[in-house]
């Protein structure tokens, strides 16, 4: 169990600091026993031309800029410390930045090689490349920033944060164990593990997911498909939107196509949806406005509100149990209402067809009204006119 107990710190504190570590026997050593260090730093110019950049890094930071102004090159800072001088001049042979050319492909590799020598490294790597270039990173235990480019970006990561902006091309990004930061792209495909994710301004459409944390969207230019679990979803400015969390709230806010939200165990909050609503959720409230045509709402255990605002209503169906159902209609609107409650009141501005304990009512419905269907347990219903 020590021994466990050591290597999850250790993991830790290389994911925070951008450290590695590699050991032959945890307990024979700690990081005061690396005595004996190093510094290399190298400074190399990208060749004309370079269209493509692959970078694969370990155990330090990656930062990737464009720029059509100034210098295009690639720099090493590469730290490492043993118990030796040695040991150290040894083992930093493993882990100097290589560079491959191919054409116009440029990659740049630092690896990780096996050494039983106890020591600890860490590889940041800054980039220069022309605007143009097509970007493919892959970084582990450090951060991983690239910004200001017009190509294509796709990004990997392992515990490290993942900072992406100002690209005009198409992004797909991932990472673990940290937060991620996308603002101003192009399309983009974003996975996260147990860390928060936000994006924002993306110039087409967006599919995320995370886990344990929050996931937060805003000014999407295109549909949206955004996943999380165990965590807070968010998001406002969008086109069509599939929305999908659990043991957390939802909100939605200025949906311009239909919504689809589905939840458990947390609140559902949708406002100024253009579009048709679909939400589910259980054990928490749902409050709906919105200026589509159908509406379907669905809760376990929790109350519903729902304002529907335009006088074009074709559809609402709502259905809850041991809580207050609540809709709200434009008073323009001839409905048939139907609504049902078991143990509950119905209280309703419109004529209703059918109320609590089956009593129907000679009330018709008229050709092309709109249709409510109401359905309640243990809890009140009221339909009120606006």
């Amino acid at each position: 169990m020590k021994n466990l107990l050591s290597f999850m710190a250790a993991m830790v504190l290389m994911a925070v600091t951008g450290c590695g570590v590699r050991v032959s026997n945890m307990t024979s050593w700690s990081f005061n026993n690396l005595r004996s260090s190093t510094n290399i730093v190298q400074s190399v110019e990208i060749p004309v031309g370079v269209k493509t950049l692959d970078v694969v890094n370990a155990f330090g930071s990656l930062e990737i800029t464009g720029s059509d102004t100034g210098p295009a090159l690639w720099s090493q800072n590469l730290t490492v410390r043993a118990r030796s001088d040695e040991a150290v001049q040894e083992i930093a042979t493993n882990f100097v930045c290589r560079a491959e050319l191919d054409g116009d492909h440029l990659k740049l590799i630092v690896t990780e090689k096996d050494s039983s020598k106890p020591h600890s490294f860490q590889s940041d790597l800054e980039i220069t490349v022309p605007k143009g270039v097509t970007v493919k990173t892959h970084n582990k235990y450090g951060p991983t920033r690239i910004s200001e480019l017009n190509g294509e970006v796709e990004a990997a990561s392992q515990f490290g944060i993942m900072e992406v902006h100002d690209i005009a091309g198409k992004v797909v990004a991932e990472t673990s164990y940290a937060a991620m930061h996308v603002n101003s792209t192009g399309p983009a495909i974003l996975r996260n593990q147990f860390g928060l994710l936000e994006a924002g301004e993306i110039h087409g459409s967006l599919d995320a997911s995370t886990s344990y944390a929050a996931l937060e969207a805003h000014d999407i230019g295109g549909t949206v498909k955004l996943r999380n679990q165990f965590g807070r979803l968010q998001v406002e400015k969008a086109g069509e939107a599939d929305l999908k969390t659990s043991y957390g709230e939802l909100r939605a806010k200025e949906i311009t196509g239909d919504a689809r939200m589905v939840n458990q165990f947390g609140r559902v909050a949708a406002e100024d949806i253009t579009g048709s609503v679909n939400a589910v959720t259980s054990y928490g409230p749902m409050n709906i406005v919105g200026r589509g045509t159908n509406f379907v709402c669905d809760n376990q255990f929790g109350g519903i509100s729902v304002e529907a605002t335009s006088p074009a209503l074709a559809n609402l169906e709502a259905h809850t149990s041991y809580a207050a159902l609540e809709v709200r209609l434009a008073s323009s609107l001839r409905p048939a209402v139907t609504a049902h409650t078991s143990y509950g009141s119905i209280e309703s501005d419109f004529p209703v067809t059918m109320k609590s304990h089956g009593q129907d009512s000679s009330a018709m419905q008229e050709m092309g009204a709109p249709s409510i269907n109401l359905r309640n347990q243990n809890g009140k219903i009221r339909v009120v006119s606006e």
